[in-house]
């Protein structure tokens, strides 16, 4: 069982139900699980399965993300996908949502290779009103940073060097700014042996090691 505390509502989960509280303890909504939570949420990360924006929870579990009306709890929709990390809502409606075209089977076996068919990394801009998507994207990096205007997307690899010696400077990072509309490239870069650790708008700060660098452009758009 695991409590997370929300800035308008709290939520219960355990394997099986998620149980929707506000904050004089009302419990708003009791709604069967499709799928657990994710180990990560669960071993006392910091790390919430959910966002609350405007009058909506978005929850996801290992396999389905779904929005709830708030305060009535009721589920507004709910979109099957599995592997979601994050949600970013851009305040004109919609969602970005950082999740991978893992099949639902691989919840159940973890363990299973996919050798011809490995699960990818997958940005999805979504509807917050209806659920519908709008785009997705499997060519943009593993996380994505919504800031006013622009999306950013990052991709991290490192090479062979690395991996044996457990180095960082030869980690590889690379920057891709995308049309929020669309999801296509306006363009990308490639860093060695730095992460990006903040964004503002135009203005990207990365970390090399004990160092700080910060990258800006001029944009016409």
């Amino acid at each position: 069982v695991r409590f997370f505390a929300g800035r308008g509502v709290d939520v219960l989960t355990d394997m099986d139900n998620l149980y929707i509280f506000d904050k004089r303890n009302k419990m708003l909504k009791k709604d069967g699980l499709s799928f657990p939570v994710h180990p990560e949420f669960v071993t006392g990360s910091e790390k919430v399965p959910f966002v609350e924006h405007e009058n909506r929870l978005y929850f996801f579990d290992q396999g389905v993300l779904t929005a709830y009306d708030l305060p009535s709890g009721k589920a507004a929709w709910r979109l099957p996908s599995v592997g979601v990390t994050t949600i970013q809502p851009d305040g004109d409606g919609h969602l970005f949502v950082n999740s991978t075209t893992a099949p639902a089977e691989s919840i159940q076996y973890s363990q299973q290779e996919y050798i011809n068919n490995r699960p990818k990394s997958v940005l999805i801009k979504i509807d917050a009103q209806s659920g519908k998507k709008l785009w997705e994207s499997t060519r943009v990096g593993q996380t994505s940073h919504l800031t006013g205007k622009y999306l950013y997307a990052t991709q991290v690899s490192s090479s062979s060097l690395s991996a044996l010696t457990g180095a960082t400077s030869a980690d590889r990072f690379k920057l891709l700014r995308l049309d929020p509309g669309d999801g296509d490239r306006i363009w990308e870069k490639t860093i060695e042996g730095g992460m990006a650790v903040d964004f503002n708008e135009t203005r990207i700060l990365v970390q090399a090691g004990a160092n700080y660098r910060v990258f800006k452009y001029l944009t016409l758009f």
